[in-house]
């Protein structure tokens, strides 16, 4: 049942977007979201060469957007949205990331779009940890993927490598603390109830099992070593 747009803010629920980091809980918040809208209020596109299809016209016809979409794109609305993401402990997002990618590697080559480059999806495959995490398709594009995010800087656009510095850590925090909220993953339940707090609704459950495959049918754990290189690229 979806919840009545009378328990929510409504220039709120008018314009909500949700800046979706990879492997941060992602299906399953925008899944819990969809129930505050009707259908045709999605915006049908979860990357941002999807979202490079549409016009500005056909864009503001829509109030909620969901995806890999970056916060690059508001000129393409009247207003910028309400925009809100999740962050995850940089370490289990990183290890979590790999093991999607290693049990789904042929779904995820077979997309026409998406926020990983196909030769670094190769070199997931492909290579090992220590490996992967010193490569040319990983370094400059991939490591610190959460300050990329939020600074704006999006591997799927990149045609030389970016290497992150203070100063883009800087821009990624000011560009977090300028959004309508941020949760954490390792904080779900006390985030999920400040959020719905911030939409001024009432309290909803999160299904948080949705697209929890990156472990199926993965024996191989990291090692203490993996684990400290795959901190050393998360540094920031």
């Amino acid at each position: 049942m979806s919840i009545s747009s009378q328990t929510i803010h409504h220039d709120i629920l008018r314009s909500l977007h949700f800046l979706h980091i990879p492997k941060t809980a992602g299906t399953s918040i925008r899944t819990w979201l969809m129930d505050l809208y009707s259908e045709k209020d999605w915006l049908p596109c979860h990357f941002l060469e999807e979202l490079e299809t549409f016009t500005s016209e056909e864009i503001k016809k829509y109030h909620f957007f969901s995806g890999h979409l970056g916060i690059n794109w508001y000129d393409k609305l009247p207003n910028p949205p309400h925009t809100f993401t999740w962050l995850r402990q940089p370490l289990a997002r990183e290890i979590s990331q790999y093991y999607y990618i290693k049990n789904t590697i042929d779904f995820l080559l077979s997309l026409s779009h998406s926020p990983l480059k196909a030769d670094y999806l190769n070199a997931v495959h492909h290579l090992s940890m220590s490996e992967l995490y010193k490569s040319s398709a990983y370094l400059g594009f991939y490591d610190n993927l959460q300050v990329r995010f939020l600074a704006g800087i999006f591997p799927q656009k990149q045609q030389e490598p970016i290497y992150c510095d203070d100063n883009i850590l800087n821009i990624a925090k000011e560009n977090l603390l300028n959004l309508f909220f941020w949760g954490i993953c390792e904080l779900m339940e006390d985030s999920v109830a400040l959020f719905n707090y911030s939409l001024g609704i009432p309290p909803r459950p999160l299904n948080r099992s949705l697209n929890k495959r990156e472990k199926a049918n993965i024996d191989y754990k990291p090692s203490e070593e993996e684990c400290n290189i795959i901190q050393k690229c998360q540094s920031l």
